[in-house]
């Protein structure tokens, strides 16, 4: 689920999804949401995000990144494999 579709409950099954995807380490990148990705789209209203919960809506500025977010999303498969 993402946030086109609605709030997103929890967290710690998406970083766990997209460590098994690639080379990437589950408890690397979930330092890194917590502490630098979340923390900086919350701050520009991008998303709503409660920390104690770990639930994230859109914000206020949602609509603005919404359209880049279907873009990247409809050609994930043409987007270098770094990137997805």
């Amino acid at each position: 689920m993402d946030l086109s579709e609605g709030p997103v409950g929890r967290l710690g099954r998406a970083t766990q999804v997209v460590a098994d995807g690639g080379d990437a380490d589950h408890e690397k990148l979930e330092v890194e949401l917590f502490h630098l990705h979340l923390p900086k789209l919350d701050g520009s209203g991008f998303i709503m995000w409660d920390r104690e919960s770990g639930s994230i809506a859109r914000g206020p500025r949602f609509d603005e990144i919404e359209p880049m977010l279907h873009l990247l999303n409809q050609n994930s498969s043409k987007l270098p494999d770094a990137w997805v």
